[in-house]
């Protein structure tokens, strides 16, 4: 029992710096993230990913990374390149049944999103690939959504496939409103301002009467409506979601490089809305 005792003590004594350096790691490239370094930040995490004993939570953030890098790049071959690391960082991971849940989510979701990224810019969406493609995504998100049902950037990445392919593939512009609602519901506050600019835009661009929204919703055996106010059309639901978007940006004190450069979207589509 002594023995017994005396490993665990020993146990933590070693497991505790390392969880602490661990947790630094993480919070120094959170931080580089948040102000746009995702280059910097990708280089640590690839310097701290150990493969014969990986962290899942270094394996997402390096996707994440990729990706953002990938959306900041100008060239084709650079984005393709840095999709290319997220997929392959994530994707012996996609399947795992242990872990933290979300953890496991944010695994599935940056390899789905670089996987879709790449596929898009490679023009696969416009072509034959597009019908193993897209319902492969969609396969995707519902998986993180069925490990972890209040993650909401499974709910939003959904929506947009809904949204943007066509009806025979999973496109369903009702659907999508309410997996938008979804997000809305369990987004967290850091995340809200940014959700918030895309969803209103979604709405403003499919521009439906309140009659359609009612026509469609007879539609539907599983709901009643779509989830947005019945009594606005989508546009002017649309510009109540920018004014809430922006009340919350005004609000804030600290702004991350990624809704920085949303915000100054946000103004310009405010103003559009205006004339």
């Amino acid at each position: 029992m002594k023995n017994k005792i005396f490993n665990l003590l020993i146990f933590f004594l070693f497991a505790i710096p390392f969880i602490a350096f661990s947790n630094n790691i993480l919070t120094t490239v959170d931080e580089l993230d948040f102000n746009g370094n995702y280059s910097k930040a990708l280089k640590i995490l690839v310097e701290n990913n150990n493969s014969s004993d990986p962290d899942l939570k270094i394996i997402w953030r390096i996707a994440r990374e990729t990706y953002e890098m990938a959306e900041n790049s100008s060239s084709k071959d650079d984005k393709i390149e840095f999709y290319n690391q997220g997929i392959e960082a994530t994707k012996p991971f996609i399947n795992i049944d242990y872990g933290d849940e979300r953890d496991r989510a944010e695994i599935i979701h940056w390899y789905a999103v670089n996987y879709a990224s790449k596929m898009k810019d490679l023009g696969v969406f416009g072509g034959r690939e597009s019908l193993n493609v897209v319902p492969n995504v969609f396969k995707l998100m519902d998986r993180c959504i069925e490990i972890d049902p209040i993650y909401a950037s499974a709910y939003f990445f959904k929506a947009k496939l809904q949204e943007d392919v066509p009806f025979f593939l999973g496109g369903d512009k009702f659907e999508m409103a309410v997996n938008y609602q979804k997000v809305l519901q369990y987004a967290e506050d850091k995340e809200k301002f940014f959700y918030l600019v895309d969803i209103a835009k979604s709405f403003y661009n499919r521009n439906w009467s309140v009659k359609k929204k009612e026509d469609a919703a007879k539609k539907k055996d599983d709901y009643t409506s779509d989830g947005t106010p019945q009594d606005l059309r989508d546009r002017e639901y649309a510009y109540q979601l920018f004014l809430k978007a922006k009340e919350l940006y005004d609000s804030s004190k600290k702004h991350s490089k990624r809704d920085i450069d949303k915000y100054k979207e946000l103004i310009k589509l405010i103003e559009e809305m205006k004339e």
